[in-house]
């Protein structure tokens, strides 16, 4: 008997998917349930036309990410801190926030998942930080931190 499935089953298979399955297992389980509906012709083709809808949909999503990774791989983001001393480490520091809302200021949103840093960047330099754009896609985001100022020390 061809069912379509309401809900994920576990060891049946995900929402969505038509599957032949036993009439026992249907009447005793599965529409008691509210597990699945009997396949009809109707649904079925409204399933595959969903499943290509959806297919299409990540394709589009998958070619928009790699022009992103494209146009952020171009970029070099640079971001002044204040240092007390050459060398040193800064008082502020960069974190997946202040990235995010760089990016923004480039019309480049992003949410901070995406965003690899291991841990907030204190020094001066040049960093490539990793972004994750969608599953497959990753780009390297270029980060220079640089010297805002150098605030002397007070003397006594």
């Amino acid at each position: 008997m061809k069912i379509y499935l309401l809900k994920d089953v576990y060891g049946l298979g995900p929402k969505g998917s038509i599957k032949e399955v036993k009439e026992g297992y249907v009447k005793n389980f599965l529409f008691p349930q509210r597990l699945a509906v009997l396949a009809t012709e109707r649904i079925i083709r409204e399933a595959e036309e969903r499943k290509k809808n959806h297919n299409l949909s990540q394709i589009k999503q998958k070619n928009e990410a790699e022009k992103l990774k494209q146009e952020i791989e171009k970029i070099v983001i640079e971001i002044p801190l204040k240092f007390a001393k050459k060398g040193k480490a800064a008082y502020d520091s960069v974190n997946k926030s202040r990235i995010i809302s760089e990016l923004k200021a480039r019309n480049i949103l992003l949410n901070e998942e995406s965003v690899k840093l291991e841990k907030p960047l204190k020094q001066e330099g040049l960093y490539e930080i990793k972004l994750v754009l969608y599953p497959e896609v990753e780009a390297m985001l270029k980060i220079r931190v640089t010297a805002e100022e150098s605030i002397p020390a007070e003397e006594h």
